[in-house]
């Protein structure tokens, strides 16, 4: 009787996850993996609303670990961005623009303060970007 209840409770709770999908317009939505290949490696996953990224998305190399992971803010104008070592330590972190031209074309830059480490996950320099172009350089002293 105990089972009979505990799988009736538990039961609706349950929910298929469903990944790859589309809308009705044939815009991705929601949760999508794509693959380096054929045997399912992944190589980035996230969300997908009326066919735009949102939300964070990771990236993967080949054997499976993470890369980079991007943040998309609410208006999809400014991504937050972190690299990775292949330990998972930080190798460098900072924002990136996302910029609909008149043309309809996407431009992706980097924007404002990155700040890059050392493997062992100390601060090694920074660099300040404007528009993609780098300003200036800033090395840490230790």
């Amino acid at each position: 009787m105990a089972l009979l209840l505990l799988f009736s409770i538990t039961l609706p709770s349950c929910k298929p996850l469903f990944i790859n999908k589309y809308d009705k317009e044939g815009n991705r939505k929601g949760l999508w993996k794509h693959y380096w290949d054929e045997e399912k490696h992944v190589q980035r996953k996230g969300r997908y609303k009326h066919g735009k990224e949102i939300k964070t998305w990771k990236y993967y190399n080949i054997d499976g670990a993470l890369v980079k992971k991007e943040k998309y803010n609410k208006n999809r104008d400014s991504i937050t961005i972190t690299n990775y070592y292949p330990k998972r330590k930080i190798e460098s972190t900072g924002k990136a623009c996302l910029i609909n031209e008149n043309d309809s074309t996407l431009h992706f830059y980097w924007t404002g303060l990155w700040k890059f480490y050392d493997k062992n996950g100390n601060l090694n320099h920074t660099e300040l970007y404007e528009r993609g172009r780098k300003i200036s350089t800033q090395k840490i002293s230790k």
